[in-house]
Parts: C-alpha cells; structure tokens; sequence
C-alpha cells in the first residue's frame, strides 16, 4: 500500500508482534510510531526509552516488512512550566539519539503553546512565543545534525509555527538540511482558511522541497468544532488531495492518521484513494 499509518490507530498497544502482524495484514509497510502511545505501558509514556527497546521495535517491524517512517515525539516545546519544558526538551533529544535504533530517519513534533489546556489562544502568535519556539526547534536541531537524524515540524493552527509567516521565520532563522515539515493540512484549517486541499497546495507551492511527508485525514464541524471524523464523510476531498501530493512528491510519505473507526477509513481508501 502506498499509504502509512499512524500505528496508535490500529489500537494494539505494548504487544509489538501483535501490532507488526496486524498492520502486515492491513497491508502497510511504513507507519509513524510514537512509543508513549503505542508502548505506553512498556516505556512509561516514552519516558523510558532504550536502544534495546528501540531495536527491538525496529527488528519486530521489520520481520514483517515495515518500518518507521516518522517517529512521533508529539510535546510542548514553551511549556510555562519550566520543568516540564525541559523535560520534553530532554526526552526530544534523546529520542533524535535513538532514532538510528528505531530505523527512523525523522523525528517528528507539532510546537505546543504558551497555555496548555487553552485553545486557542492567540498568545501562541505573539513574536515573542514564536521567538522561543524557534530557539527550542534550533536547540533540536543542533542535536540532529550531530546524531545525522531529521527534526520534523509540524505546524498546526494553534500553535507558534502555523502560517507561511511564521515558517518563513523558522527556516530564515534555522538554515540547515536537518529541518523539515510534516505537513497536515486538516491541522491548518481555520474559519479564516477553511479549505484543506488549497492549504495542501499553499504548503506544496511555498516547501515542497523541505516536506518530509503529509498527514491525510478528513473532518467537519459538529457543534461547532473541528473534529476528524471517518475517510468520504467530511469536507476534504481526499482524492484530490492524494493526487496533488503525489503530483509534486512521487511514492510520497502519506500517513493515514486519526482514524475514528479504522476499518470504514480502509475501505474507503482501497475504493477511492489506491487507483
């Protein structure tokens, strides 16, 4: 299949034969793995993460085929609690360090806010906020470069790093072939941009030649919020959206991610999205 999966959506948690056999069965090959989800138990929420438990991840994926694409170290860059901020500052790094152990060439986070449990907050643009984000991503990406492994960003609405603007600012800032974008396009959509297949375009036009891969999923509104809802029964056109990736990226990194219910979402990408 030429699509990945968020491997947390396939709801098999800290039993990695059961989950590498059942995504071969899906049909997958590649998938983003975030250990503090999918080892939750086994790793204490990825805070106890080895090159031993690494490997074996690494091995088990790949007795059956498959590996990480994109490994996810999803956190909060400017927490307001210092400790908690270097904390996750700490646990991104060594996850960069035991990237090569995962078989992962990227590791991958959105940027947080400055007021956890608030969204959204329109302090998350302030220069200031964006400022600090991009000196936590620099701090990552120094460590990268050393370890010879990918940082991922992936911008989302809420969040300091959410426009062209402050993008812009980022790679401006940060000039090295170390920094790269995990694009989801449902993650920008906003009253004010409404439609995720022109920000998917937007996004391939301004960085086609930094983005690592796309997240594809479909959502509409109910009372009121944005919500990811199951493959055909939102507001994207998933069809059009794959095309256009595959147009600018061949073979491109596609993650299916946030599945409500896996088995519609399959079947509605065997019988649209696989032609």
């Amino acid at each position: 299949m030429k699509f990945g999966i968020r491997a947390h959506d396939v709801h098999i948690f800290d039993d990695m034969p059961a989950l590498s056999d059942k995504l071969k069965e899906l049909g997958f090959s590649y998938l983003q793995f975030a250990p503090r989800v999918s080892l939750k138990e086994t790793s204490q929420k990825g805070y106890r993460m080895n090159a031993g438990l690494a490997s074996y991840v690494q091995r088990t994926l790949a007795a059956n085929g498959i590996s990480i694409a994109t490994l996810g170290c999803y956190g909060n860059m400017e927490h307001p609690d210092l400790e908690e901020r270097e904390r996750f500052m700490n646990l991104f790094s060594q996850y960069i360090t035991l990237a090569h152990n995962f078989g992962a060439p990227l590791v991958v986070t959105e940027t947080g806010t400055v007021h956890p449990g608030v969204s959204p907050t329109a302090e998350n643009f302030t220069e200031a906020a964006v400022d600090l984000t991009i000196k936590q991503i620099q701090k990552q990406v120094k460590v990268a470069e050393k370890a010879g492994v990918l940082v991922g960003i992936e911008p989302g609405i809420n969040h300091p790093i959410h426009d062209v603007a402050t993008i812009d600012r980022m790679l401006n800032w940060i000039d090295s072939p170390n920094l790269k974008l995990v694009i989801d396009p449902v993650g920008l959509v906003s009253d004010k941009d409404p439609d995720a297949n022109k920000i998917a375009e937007t996004m391939i036009e301004h960085y086609n030649d930094i983005i690592y891969g796309f997240h594809i999923n479909d959502y509409r509104y109910i009372d009121g919020k944005k919500t990811k809802v199951d493959f055909g029964t939102g507001e994207v056109d998933l069809p059009r959206m794959v095309k256009t990736i595959e147009a600018a990226q061949p073979h491109a990194i596609m993650e299916l991610d946030g599945l409500p219910d896996l088995e519609p979402c399959l079947k509605y990408v065997h019988e649209n999205l696989l032609n």
